[in-house]
């Protein structure tokens, strides 16, 4: 769930990008039809965070540089270090320290790591203000005892590549530590900018922490992503989330994905999450992708703005009307001006959108709850969109290209078909959410009264009419 009070996370977004299998390290699928953008230019330079742009308006050159972008390494510049049970070996000492199963990375380099290594971890202490290390994972299987398996004490940035075709896992099984007045709780844990790319596959598990955290940027955009933590969330940042291109997979988290500005371009994006799907501390913008979400929280949860510009987004979202499929911040509304988005889930907390949208939208509510499929179509009976729930719904949040204003729709959600008149741009028939607007056709709820969600009733909605909260207030969420 969301706290709603306003965090104020100054600089560069949380930077989230992945592309699995990439065959061309610039070209980035930008939105559903797969419009390729212009290649990086070699001028991109890398920007502080506390001296960054929002990044809801960024291009795609602007949040990456090169290196960022190239998934491979060189490899005749790279010490070899080769893992053993408890023993670590290396065809050079230059750079680092080995420890037991500890191994310590001083200076700016490429580490390459292959075998498997029992209750081990590598740290990274190196010149905070210049040095770039990078650690290429080459068929590696590391477990600890402790909370983290990488630990970034200290550099300028530090990459973490899964080489091309091989498989890598990286498993912590401790309780945060505390380090210097931080809690490192994280499989991969970095205090300064982290970059995790390759052609490869990374599988990260925590059983008590976060699977990745960077207190600075955190950056995607290579390899095929499996994240697994019950307690907490998959990928977490202070400063922000901008997915590019790819797979991650987030299978069992307590929230998937969480950061200052959540801003997805592309890729293919699975969680499932027993509270939050997606949570941005600041703002929530789609551009493209393809993104499944099943949420026991909110689905898609923004402290702030909320925007839809591109993309396919599904929610199977909440069956407890303390939570709902879709939330902008307190003062905010949810804005479509592209794409797809089908958000199901339940009625007591549920948010229309804005009427400063530019792309139809629809949210129906149903007096019972419905399962199976959710479609659109138009006048003419073709299909606009269509999604089916994993779990049972009594709100339906619809957005997709040919909704306009003036048309006529038919909306089959389970056992109810409604026929909907686009008056307006937006199109509300909902109980009232507390941020998003209900447009032209809707009904709110009437004289202030809120339903009684504990014996299942719901208040009849009159056209037209505000809920008239006292003195004008919202009541907090819950």
């Amino acid at each position: 769930m969301k706290n709603k009070k306003y965090l104020m996370v100054l600089g560069l977004s949380l930077i989230l990008a992945t592309s699995t299998v990439v065959t061309g390290c610039n070209m980035l699928t930008g939105n559903t039809t797969t419009e390729k953008t212009a290649e990086v230019s070699d001028e991109t330079t890398e920007t502080d965070g506390e001296d960054a742009i929002v990044a809801t308006n960024m291009s795609l050159s602007d949040a990456f540089t090169d290196r960022d972008l190239t998934q491979d390494y060189d490899d005749s510049e790279a010490i070899h270090i080769t893992l053993s049970g408890t023993t670590v070996t290396s065809d050079s000492k230059e750079g680092i320290e080995v420890s037991g199963s500890t191994i310590t990375i001083t200076t700016e380099g490429v580490y390459v790591f292959s075998g498997n290594l029992t209750d081990g971890q590598i740290i990274v202490d190196a010149d905070k203000d210049n040095d770039k290390v990078q650690i290429v994972l080459n068929g590696a299987y590391i477990n600890t005892d402790s909370s983290s398996v990488i630990y970034v004490k200290s550099a300028d940035k530090v990459f973490v590549t899964t080489a091309e075709g091989t498989d890598n896992t990286l498993v912590a099984t401790g309780e945060s530590v505390t380090d210097d007045d931080t809690s490192v709780d994280g499989t991969i844990f970095s205090k300064d900018d982290l970059v995790l790319n390759g052609l490869g596959t990374l599988n990260v598990e925590s059983t008590y922490g976060n699977c990745v955290v960077s207190k600075d940027d955190l950056k995607i955009t290579g390899g095929t992503i499996n994240l697994t933590t019950p307690q907490k969330h998959g990928l977490e940042s202070n400063d922000d989330l901008l997915i590019a291109d790819g797979t991650i997979t987030i299978s069992d988290s307590k929230e998937g994905m969480e950061g200052g500005d959540v801003v997805i371009y592309g890729g293919t994006i699975d969680i499932q999450a027993s509270d939050d799907g997606i949570n941005a501390l600041n703002s929530l913008t789609i551009n493209g992708g393809v993104i499944n979400i099943d949420a026991d929280g909110d689905g898609l949860d923004s402290n702030g703005s909320f925007t839809v510009n591109g993309g396919e987004t599904y929610v199977s979202g909440p069956t407890n009307d303390g939570n709902g499929a879709i939330d902008s911040g307190e003062g905010y509304e949810v804005v479509v001006n592209g794409g797809i988005l089908i958000a199901a889930g339940s009625s007591g907390m549920v948010e229309g959108f804005s009427s400063e949208s530019t792309q139809g939208a629809i949210l129906n509510t149903y007096s019972s709850a419905q399962t199976g499929e959710v479609k659109i179509t138009d006048a003419d009976g073709n299909v606009l969109a269509s999604y089916t729930p994993s779990k049972q719904y009594s709100a339906v949040n619809i957005t997709a290209p040919g909704i306009e204003e003036g048309g006529t729709y038919t909306l089959i959600a389970g056992s109810e078909s409604t026929e909907i008149t686009m008056e307006s741009i937006t199109y509300g028939q909902g109980m009232g959410g507390f941020g998003g607007s209900f447009g032209g056709n809707g009904g709110q709820m009437p004289d202030g009264e809120m339903p009684d969600f504990e014996n299942g009733e719901r208040p009849e909605l009159p056209d037209g009419e505000m809920p008239n909260f006292e003195n004008g207030e919202k009541p907090e969420r819950p």
